[in-house]
């Protein structure tokens, strides 16, 4: 459901693994759809009504139940879409503001960034990037898994600043493969919209909780914290 109430969203099965996102006014009227190949993960903003969607580009270019492509923006009132990321999109988070989302991309071609995450999703990536993936039991928990973080705004596609970073095996087994589901009730974004909060592997190999502005700053770590949310 949009924040005023008046949009809602959701994603229907059709033939095979196709889906179709369903963008429609709350009485049913209005309603608008976008076939798509695959798993997606749908998310409104939080300021207005336009749906930022992730959703594969065909349908052999992802595993059945990890939505992974393309980060796209879908317009409630003509139903159009437009492409804010073309890379492989995994997960994404938009700011209070509605004017940026933060997205985490595969990395690119040659930076090995898989190495070691949960059983459910390593292999997936693992296979998208090339890379040979590591069998759980013998996965490195202290590795982490390599992904390439972006803020990009909203209204213009421009990138407002990128870096690689290492997310922790607990993000990634326990909230990266539902994130459009723990932005509803979890804060990854500051207040402020001007920084970000995520759960990184420290040069030491632990966990560590880090503060990246989006600007493009140097990132804070909080010492002693593995993981957090902001209050709303």
């Amino acid at each position: 459901m949009s924040r005023d109430g008046r949009y809602r969203a959701y994603v229907e099965a059709t033939t095979g693994a196709a889906e179709e996102i369903v963008l429609e006014a709350r009485d049913g009227s209005s309603k608008r759809t976008l076939a798509v190949p695959g798993a997606t993960a749908v998310e409104f903003d939080p300021t207005g009504a336009s749906l930022a969607y992730v959703a594969p580009v065909d349908s052999t270019a992802q595993p059945a139940d990890l939505p992974l492509g393309p980060l796209r923006l879908m317009d409630p009132t003509s139903g159009s879409s437009r492409t804010l990321l073309g890379s492989t999109v995994v997960g994404f988070f938009w700011a209070p503001d509605g004017k940026t989302i933060a997205a985490l991309e595969l990395p690119a071609p040659g930076n090995n960034g898989v190495q070691a995450a949960a059983p459910r999703v390593v292999p997936a990536l693992a296979r998208l990037t090339g890379t040979r993936a590591r069998t759980p039991d013998a996965i490195d928990t202290a590795a982490g898994i390599g992904l390439h973080l972006t803020f990009v705004d909203v209204a213009t596609a421009a990138v407002r600043s990128q870096r690689d970073i290492r997310v922790s095996v607990t993000f990634v087994n326990q909230l990266l493969p539902y994130f459009d589901q723990y932005a509803l009730s979890h804060r990854f974004w500051s207040a402020d919209s001007a920084s970000l909060a995520l759960p990184l592997v420290a040069t030491d190999g632990t966990d560590q909780l880090v503060v990246i502005p989006a600007s493009g700053a140097d990132p804070r770590p909080i010492p002693g914290r593995t993981i957090g949310f902001w209050s709303p």
